[in-house]
């Protein structure tokens, strides 16, 4: 408990720390204390006023000079990592810290010259505007300010150092998109459009993101593109619900790029691949009950970089990055599915309309699963032992989260859409794998899994589905029966149907199935 409480402390400490008012804050009180105290320390004895004109006369041109080397240092710094990243970002640099600062500066040396003008030679109360006010009070304000200035500079060096960092750059923009630029957006349009002035051309910060990433895959700087598409990932979120307005042409931009990162980073470091792919999946699934066409295009992105590593995939390497990135991409498949088929929030009210979306990504996804697995055997690559580990991967992937969606939901026409869908897809991979299975034995226990798979879905759709669909389930039974050379047998315990047989008891194999699930209804129903 006690830990958990430091960690928590900790925790808001670095959150605090982190932010520019709070170090300003610190550093104003901490002036404050040393202000008051010098007052009580310093000597005031013969020679103190001469000496304090003759530092007040000099402090400005101290100040003036450190202000002169660090904006200096500043502007310089900011021409670097312009000609680096790109020239759009320099209003970040030249931020309200910068200019803080300079004012800061201003301030205390206007102060230095003022005080100069209105000190006394005796120590007596000065008068102001009408206003008297101590003489000890105009040195404290003093003190305060030079020890202000000067411990401000820790800060500034600190934060603009690390504000120049990659990462941080890609954040401050992302994070500087205001709710009129997403309202506003739109493409450049100077074909048919004069911009006379450069506050006319459209302002497109995302563009600039996508430069700089883009940029840092071309100059081989991979970990500031990683960090880029996690942060780009992390954020659509916070800028679809900025304000009320919506510009779905923003988002579809938004998505398009990191999709296109995606692409762009294959033959570079796997891991930026892997990030885009992570991301477009927390976009699909935030934008599923909000936005059908936005979550679609996500899922569209996932599948084009999948399809991409399947392309260029390496027979010869088992252990291919290619391999490893299909893998990521049927889990987060897989965990799209999750998403679909997870039971909505508390007083979460959904409606038709939502539940038709969510079916039509279901059957989408599935389509990806066997598209990507249709490329791959396309070239041959499932003939091979190793890869063809990716149909079960692919089988586990959608398969478990519907059979689990099935055990606890009733009957609904959502039910019996989905595994409408999902035994579509098993006879597919049916017919994919027996195709890839005449050179490859091996791949029979790939079957084997679906017959289990089916096994398990006839059980349950008794009570869980309509009529209608039973007889399509099992009319796709008797479709792959055939095709599976018998393999579908162990289903319900019917052991004594031999293989070879013709059309005729093929049908009849059908109708068996048919009657003895009916009699399984029939026979729950009696209890």
């Amino acid at each position: 408990m006690l830990s958990k409480i430091c960690k928590n402390c900790a925790y808001v400490m670095d959150y605090f720390l982190s932010k520019e008012w709070f170090q300003v804050l610190i550093i104003a009180a901490i002036s404050a204390v040393l202000a008051y105290y010098s007052l009580f320390y310093f000597a005031w004895g013969t020679g103190f006023d001469e000496n304090l004109r003759y530092i007040l006369s000099t402090l400005p041109q101290t100040q003036g000079a450190i202000v002169g080397i660090v904006a200096s240092i500043s502007i310089v710094a900011i021409q670097m990592v312009s000609q680096q990243y790109s020239t759009r970002i320099t209003h970040l640099l030249l931020n309200k810290t910068f200019w803080g600062f300079i004012i800061a500066y201003i301030v205390s040396m206007s102060y230095e010259v003022l005080i100069l003008g209105f000190m006394p030679t005796a120590r007596i109360p000065v008068f102001i505007g009408g206003y008297e006010i101590s003489y000890y009070i105009l040195i404290g304000i003093l003190f305060f300010f030079v020890y202000f200035d000067f411990l401000i500079l820790l800060p500034y060096m600190k934060n603009t150092i690390n504000g120049l960092k990659p990462e941080n750059v890609i954040d401050s923009l992302i994070n500087s998109i205001s709710k009129d630029e997403i309202k506003n957006y739109r493409s450049l349009d100077s074909e048919n459009k004069d911009y006379k002035s450069a506050r006319k051309i459209p302002k497109n910060t995302l563009r600039t993101v996508y430069y700089i990433i883009g940029k840092s895959l071309k100059s081989d700087h991979y970990m500031t593109a990683r960090n880029g598409i996690i942060l780009l990932g992390a954020n659509y979120s916070v800028l679809a619900k900025k304000g009320k307005f919506k510009n779905k042409k923003f988002f579809e931009s938004y998505i398009d790029n990191l999709k296109n990162l995606g692409l762009t980073a294959y033959g570079t470091s796997f891991s930026i691949s892997r990030e885009a792919i992570i991301s477009l999946e927390k976009i699909s699934k935030f934008e599923l009950n909000r936005n059908y066409d936005l979550s679609l295009r996500a899922l569209n992105g996932i599948k084009k970089i999948g399809l991409l590593y399947a392309q260029e995939y390496e027979l010869k390497i088992d252990k291919s990055e290619e391999k490893e990135l299909i893998h990521i991409v049927f889990e987060k498949l897989g965990n799209i599915i999750k998403f679909i088929l997870s039971k909505p929030k508390h007083n979460e009210k959904i409606i038709s309309k939502q539940v038709t979306f969510k079916i039509m990504m279901f059957s989408e996804i599935l389509k990806i699963f066997e598209l990507i697995l249709g490329k791959l055997n396309s070239r041959d690559i499932l003939k091979n032992e190793a890869a063809g580990t990716l149909i079960l991967d692919a089988l586990n992937n959608f398969s478990k989260p519907v059979i689990e969606f099935m055990k606890t939901n009733e009957n609904t026409e959502f039910v019996s859409e989905i595994v409408c869908n999902l035994s579509k897809t098993l006879k597919n991979f049916v017919k994919l794998i027996s195709k890839a299975n005449e050179e490859n034995e091996s791949l029979n226990e790939y079957l084997i899994e679906i017959v289990k798979i089916y096994g398990i879905i006839l059980e349950l759709i008794s009570e869980k589905t309509s009529e209608k669909t039973i007889d399509k389930i099992l009319s796709d039974i008797s479709e792959i029966w055939k095709i599976s050379n018998g393999k579908f047998k162990q289903i319900f315990g019917i052991e004594d149907i031999v293989e070879d047989i013709d059309n005729a008891e093929k049908i009849k194999c059908a109708d068996s199935l048919r009657e003895q699930l009916l009699k399984k209804i029939s026979k729950q129903d009696n209890n």
